[in-house]
């Protein structure tokens, strides 16, 4: 594999020991890795040559080189009394101490928001020598600059108490150099740098006799090219395609994708560049391996996995969490609860019907339980740090966080693998870097503690150490300096490059311009992104660059800093014979690769046609799909039920069946629940309860219509509410959680109250009635099927019986009773379950919406919204019953013999079935099928008579199926 670094123009100045110092370590990685290979090129040319010691070559960053020329002051020439250098994580934590004694500057600042604003107006103020007589005409207006004051503070802090910080060494390093104190190097040269701040720069003069800093120039046979794409999405999945081809055909090149915003677009470009590269890396059953890229910025160590789930124990133990994050908490294996999953699906199934939307420590551990060995390493954690003093130092609580987290079997009982065992040791370092804390003298809370510990794990990058890679991935900064056989530059539009201009907000912003302070001007930007953008035209021969026109929905445009470069269209071809066999004994995946032709740009008058006739989106899937073994489940028919009698579900299984079976396969057979989202509210479904078992109450007693009549207004409501607070209070002592507080429960029970005398008010309109029976239960065996229900109501009109059912939600037309597939079965089966047989079947509407009913029945009963079935705008009630049993019965038999089309016959029950989306895949049926009509042969069936089956379905739904398009 060739190097990332060109070094050839400088060797001659390595073997004059002159000094080269990079922008960042990564490039000086690359140089030393370049001249390390061309020591041993020679050695190798050069048979007969003894072995020699060869002198390192002095190539170091500019963090190395100012760490170790300190460290060389310090040793040799420093006073007695060494200043102690603050760290980042300590700088920040004396602004934050600063910002809060002087908080009256500004009322609504937060100290821990403003602390890393602070240190960078600090940072520009020292490294732009910006003296007390430039801030003197300011310094009058501290109302509009309190930070002049906080920067005079932070100052005499560090003078008090003997502290420095890495931009006051480099003045004192500059003087050291100037006074002759520190011997000056011949010569340094400068690699990467595209701003320097004018203090490092006055030291680099101060220290050598010449400095040199060198700017690629770009040459004449670059072959540059300019591609535009719809979304970015299709420009990232065209470099992953492209970098792929790169690599089968020469697998030593090294590639550079390089993203201005790699921070925003870095989890698009790793999901896309994994399946180009392993399409099955999502597959668990696969052993984790190294993919032949790799990126050069990190995630927040605070987003690993493993790290989350720990900083949640230890949030849990001092604060609350969601219930989501609870649950995924008991899902982790980076805890003792990784190796107990009985107990923790248990409290899983508890938790997700606790109505609350945080939980404490108590909370979660109530979950468990109580034999649970889960639930007693959690109580010991607990007392663990109960007994713990309040307040701690930093090195105390370190020290009590890592006993702690054994106690809880961190970090699990499997084997970590190289990622998650980089990321323990990058926690483990964390910890003690806080331990430094401990130089302000400051106690602090365990809340305290784990807040600190949040916010640095969360400004701590995670880079996992991978061995060499191809293609390298890096950001705006990292790629400078660097060389590839090719590149590929990403999102250079209008609105990522140059970035926006975005001043420090504690500074003087006339005072940021007229210095020329980073990010300051959009000028500045323009001429940084002017000239990073030479370096990527200048890091390799082969440069693509590519701009997206849509990003959600704000349309954009390419840089104008590329415009000049001529547009090229895309063309798609198949790989060479050769590469493809080579890919295949390499058990690589198969795909198209993207070949880039250089053609004249589109002309003005057809700028809006695409630049392919199918979309990149489109040939991407086709290819992930061609390349891919795949065997096509059947999704209409399973093993039919055993037992029918045994089935459990009640009416809903109907209903659900009706609506889309394959669901109801998932739900009733399946057993895969959905987990409701908590609340801060009541939830309608108990509200419903509350209205239903009020009412129940009610009648009860009351009876008949008469008996309502009787009541005053005044009676009426009396009555009402004192079964409405008896309601509430059982229900309040028998639910889990916070939600029914005693103020919710009086704003319910007023709510509760004025709904029900509404509906009673409307119940006197009709004629006379008898309420036979309130919420009893009905058990009967319906076409192969048990089912036990209960039925809200049961009038007697004459001598006519109707079954009513309440419903707190929207109006349901009862036109979907005549349906052959109808959504809300239930009335319908009651009708068939209740003996003697009802006349009528009828929805009460109880809401402060709508409050009616909505029926169908065999006798003129004076109630307004209930049809009869006369055989004029209805069928006879003799056939409405003979319909009603073919259907039901028609869904029973293919709920036992296993018939779950995937398919929703009813589209308004989609949205409420949106959680089973994962599993069904019906969004992607249709896409599905078309790939495989154009590539068959890469389906394999398992004898699942797809054709036979696809008949009896249709003939059983009366609705054409596809099995194939059903999903994979």
């Amino acid at each position: 594999m060739t190097t990332l670094f060109n070094i050839t123009p400088y060797l001659a100045s390595l073997q004059h020991h002159d000094t080269f110092i990079t922008a960042n370590s990564r490039i000086s990685d690359a140089m030393r890795n370049a001249y390390a290979q061309v020591v041993r090129a020679e050695r190798n040319a050069d048979s007969n040559t003894d072995a020699v010691i060869v002198e390192s070559p002095k190539i170091v960053s500019l963090n190395q080189w100012l760490t170790q020329t300190w460290n060389h002051f310090q040793a040799n020439h420093a006073p007695l009394e060494v200043s102690v250098c603050l760290s980042k994580m300590q700088r920040v934590q004396l602004w934050q101490s600063i910002i809060a004694n002087n908080i009256d500057a500004m009322p609504m600042a937060k100290p821990e928001h403003l602390s890393n604003q602070a240190d960078s107006a600090y940072r520009s103020l020292v490294l732009w020598q910006i003296s007390q007589s430039q801030l003197a005409p300011y310094g009058t207006q501290a109302n509009q600059y309190p930070f002049l004051a906080w920067f005079q503070q932070f100052n005499e802090t560090l003078e008090k108490n003997a502290w420095t910080t890495g931009e006051k060494q480099q003045a004192v390093l500059k003087d050291a150099f100037n006074d002759g104190v520190l011997e000056k190097t011949r010569h340094i040269h400068l690699i990467g740098f595209d701003d320097i701040p004018p203090l490092t720069l006055s030291l680099f003069h101060h220290a050598a006799e010449q400095v040199t800093n060198h700017i690629p120039e770009s040459t004449p046979e670059k072959n540059v090219k300019r591609f535009e794409f719809q979304s970015r999405k299709e420009e990232i999945i065209a470099a992953a395609n492209w970098a792929k081809q790169q690599l089968l055909n020469n697998p030593d090149t090294t590639l550079g994708i390089i993203s201005p915003n790699l921070g925003q677009t870095r989890d698009l470009i790793e999901t896309v560049f994994c399946q180009v590269f392993e399409p099955h890396y999502r597959n668990i059953t696969r052993a984790r391996y190294a993919l032949p890229f790799n990126f050069s910025a990190g995630t927040p160590l605070s987003s690993t996995p493993l790290i989350h789930d720990t900083l949640s124990l230890l949030k849990l133990n001092s604060g609350t969490l969601t219930v989501d994050d609870c649950i995924n908490l008991l899902n982790s294996p980076f805890w003792a609860g990784g190796y107990a999953q009985e107990e923790s699906t248990l409290a899983i199934k508890r938790l997700s019907n606790v109505e609350k939307v945080e939980l404490n420590f108590a909370d979660f551990r109530h979950a468990l339980a109580d034999e649970s060995q889960l639930k007693q390493r959690l109580i010991e954690f607990d007392q663990y740090f109960r007994r713990l003093p309040k307040r701690l130092r930093y090195r105390d609580w370190v020290k009590h966080c890592v006993e702690a987290l054994d106690i809880i079997g961190w970090p699990g009982q499997r084997r970590l693998d190289s990622m998650e065992y980089q990321q323990v040791v990058q926690w483990q370092n964390l910890l003690t870097s806080l331990v430094n804390l401990d130089l302000f003298s400051e106690t602090k809370t365990v809340f305290q503690f784990i807040s600190e510990l949040s916010r640095s794990a969360s400004t701590t990058p995670f880079q996992a150490q991978t061995r060499g890679t191809p293609i390298q991935i890096l950001g705006a900064l990292e790629a400078a300096g660097l060389q590839f056989d090719a590149t590929w530059v990403l999102s250079l539009d209008d609105q990522t490059w140059p970035a926006p201009p975005s001043p420090n907000p504690l500074l003087p912003i006339d005072l940021q311009r007229q210095h020329n302070f980073p990010n300051a001007t959009a000028e500045r930007e323009l001429n940084y992104a002017n000239s990073l953008t030479q370096r990527y035209i200048s890091s390799a021969r082969n440069v693509n660059i590519s701009s997206a026109k849509w990003h959600e929905d704000c349309e954009l445009s390419p840089s104008g800093l590329i415009t000049k470069i001529p547009l090229s269209r895309l063309t798609l071809n198949a790989l060479a014979n050769a590469h493809e066999e080579k890919a295949k004994q390499e058990n690589q995946v198969q795909q198209a690769a993207f070949d880039f032709e250089e053609q004249e740009p589109p002309s003005t008058d057809d700028s809006s046609q695409p630049l392919t006739t199918k979309t990149l989106i489109d040939v991407y899937n086709e290819q992930q799909f061609k390349h891919s073994h795949k065997t096509w489940v059947d999704c209409v028919f399973a093993p039919a039920v055993e037992d029918p009698s045994q089935q459990k579900g009640g009416t809903s299984l109907l209903q659900w069946q009706a609506q889309q079976p394959f669901n109801a396969f998932a739900r009733y057979r399946l057993k895969l629940q959905t987990i409701e989202p908590a609340s801060r509210h009541i939830k309608p479904t108990t509200r419903g309860q509350i209205t239903h078992d009020v009412l129940s109450l009610f009648w009860d007693d009351v009876k008949t219509k008469d008996k309502l009549s009787e009541l005053s207004e005044q009676q009426r409501r009396e009555q009402i509410e004192s079964r409405v607070n008896r309601t509430i209070r059982y229900i309040g002592q028998n639910t889990e959680g916070d939600v029914f507080s005693p103020e919710i429960q009086k704003i319910e029970a007023r709510r509760q109250v004025n709904l029900i005398d509404h509906w009673l008010t409307y119940e006197l309109e009709r004629g006379d009635f008898n309420v036979e029976a309130t919420e009893f239960k009905l058990s009967a065996s319906f076409n192969g099927l048990n089912f036990s229900v209960r039925v809200d109501r049961l009038d007697k009109i004459g001598d006519k019986t109707l079954v009513i059912d309440y419903k707190s939600g929207a109006i349901s037309s009862t036109k979907q009773w005549l349906d052959e597939r109808p959504q809300q079965p239930q009335l319908p089966l009651y009708l068939m379950m209740v003996d003697p047989q009802p006349e009528g079947i009828s929805f009460a509407f109880v809401s402060t919406k709508n409050t009616e009913f909505r029926g169908i029945g065999n006798f003129n009963a004076s109630i307004k919204g209930i049809a009869s079935a006369d055989g004029e705008k209805l069928p006879h009630w003799d056939v409405l019953v003979e319909k009603w049993r073919e259907n039901l019965g028609v869904l029973c038999s293919e709920f036992i013999e296993g018939v779950y089309v995937n398919h929703f016959y009813h589209a308004s029950a989609a949205p409420f079935q949106e959680a089973y989306l994962p599993f069904n895949r019906i969004n992607e049926k249709h896409q599905l099928y078309t790939l495989w009509s154009h590539n068959p042969n890469t389906i394999t069936f398992d004898d699942l008579h797809t054709s036979n089956h696809a008949d009896d379905a249709s003939e059983l739904s009366n609705r054409p199926v596809e099995p194939l398009n059903d999903g994979e």
